[in-house]
């Protein structure tokens, strides 16, 4: 009986303090949507100011290596025979977009990968690392480089097979953009990947 006593009494104790308010002192509404809005304004400023800091280069530096990820994504679905052929010209379009105009790699191309006789192929990149870092190039643009594994998976009904796993580099640009931001245009900064 005495067990079941100090049983209920901690289960009560506990559900007390988990149920009870918290500490904290809630936000009114208006606090947080001005707090909301003090965050876009910042990334606002970010995207459109005329100088660049070492945070704001890091930041973009990292953006285009999500975009390395993205490159690896669309060339899986561009040479995937079993979507439809809507679906993967789209994903061209946006392959293609995540390059500087006129430099998207040969490898964009499924075609040139070799990869006959498998049901899909995978493509994947992984440890990517900034080789040389954002830096001014001609008063206006930013260039870089990373280097990154990147790998060509075969994949059989019962088997996966690595065709390929090279240790590749890809230049990346940062420069500013005219973008529509509903009846606004602004130039921003975009980062995209290049030869």
């Amino acid at each position: 009986m005495n067990k079941k006593l100090s049983y209920l009494l901690l289960s009560m104790a506990g559900l007390l303090t988990l149920t009870s308010p918290t500490c904290e002192v809630e936000k009114s509404p208006e606090r947080r949507t001005e707090e909301k809005l003090e965050t876009l304004q910042s990334a606002r400023e970010d995207l459109i100011t005329p100088v660049l800091t070492r945070k704001n280069l890091g930041a973009f530096e990292s953006r285009a290596a999500e975009k390395l990820e993205d490159y690896a994504d669309y060339l899986g679905m561009v040479s995937d025979s079993g979507l439809d052929n809507s679906f993967r010209e789209q994903a061209r379009e946006n392959l293609f977009g995540l390059f500087l105009e006129g430099t998207a790699l040969k490898s964009t191309h499924p075609e040139d990968i070799p990869g006959d006789g498998f049901a899909k192929l995978t493509f994947m990149i992984d440890s990517v690392t900034v080789l040389n870092p954002l830096e001014k190039e001609n008063g206006k643009n930013y260039r870089g480089r990373l280097q990154y594994r990147f790998h060509t998976l075969g994949i059989h009904a019962a088997d996966t097979i690595l065709l390929r796993s090279s240790i590749e580099e890809m230049g990346m640009v940062l420069q500013k953009r005219s973008k529509e931001f509903g009846e606004k245009r602004l130039q921003v900064w975009e980062v995209q990947l290049t030869i």
